[in-house]
């Protein structure tokens, strides 16, 4: 039923019918987004060293994101998950596949974040996955659905502190059909990097089942704020509140 909706919304928007955006400029240049737009929004040029409390081992990971979470690509990625417009994956899918080839970022696999099996069928799909078909269609490189499984149904975090954050997604994840990621070098993919307690989560519980590497791609991050303790990240996990705010 995934693919025949996605077929849908395919045909009711084809590529480069009208701006993905502002939905109005027919004359779109790249990724269905008009010139006007792609001047307006924030393109992030270098991904960013993820090193926290976390990984007391030492293990360092490398954090890339496309866009800023803001403005226009704030109400992009809302339109997304919560008005199902499945269709602009496509397009966000193909411009991550672009921005991981020109970053050089190989891996045997891509693996989405995963939501809770109850969010996905009240949702009707998981964005984190819907972007790695297509940046897998663009570049070739394999995922794997399912792979790495959310056991437990989280809080919103954005009310949290970093503390709670952490133990929000204590033991939300696990892997299945572990033999088939020992020693591969994945990419961990989703949507947008907020608080960084879920990439974490997701990326102790990879390491646990014996992946050798893994680099995170989302297509947007929030903005940095400094705490006491160093660098940390802008919570923007209540999307769906603070985008019902601005509509």
């Amino acid at each position: 039923m995934k693919e025949y909706y996605e077929a849908f919304w395919g045909l009711i928007f084809p590529s480069n019918c009208s701006c993905i955006i502002c939905k109005e400029n027919t004359k779109t240049v790249q990724y269905g987004i008009c010139v006007n737009c792609i001047e307006k929004n924030s393109f992030i040029k270098k991904g960013r060293w993820l090193q926290t409390a976390a990984f007391e081992e030492g293990y360092s990971c490398r954090i890339f994101s496309v866009v800023e979470y803001q403005g226009q690509i704030r109400k992009l990625i809302y339109r997304l998950k919560y008005k199902q417009e499945t269709y602009l994956a496509r397009e966000l899918g193909k411009m991550m596949g672009d921005f991981i080839e020109r970053e050089g970022l190989a891996a045997d696999f891509i693996v989405p974040v995963p939501l809770h099996k109850s969010r996905e069928k009240e949702r009707g799909f998981n964005q984190a996955t819907l972007l790695a078909k297509y940046v897998s269609e663009s570049i070739g490189i394999p995922y794997k659905d399912r792979c790495l499984v959310r056991n437990k149904k989280t809080s919103v975090m954005h009310q949290l502190s970093k503390s709670q954050r952490r133990q929000n997604v204590l033991g939300a994840f696990s892997v299945e059909r572990p033999a088939e990621l020992i020693g591969q070098d994945i990419i961990l993919l989703d949507d947008i990097f907020t608080t960084g307690a879920t990439i974490e989560a997701c990326i102790r519980t990879l390491l646990e089942a014996g992946v050798a590497s893994i680099k995170v791609v989302a297509f947007a991050r929030g903005k940095i704020e400094k705490s006491i303790g160093g660098e940390d990240w802008k919570d923007s996990d209540n999307d769906e509140l603070s985008m019902y705010n601005e509509l």
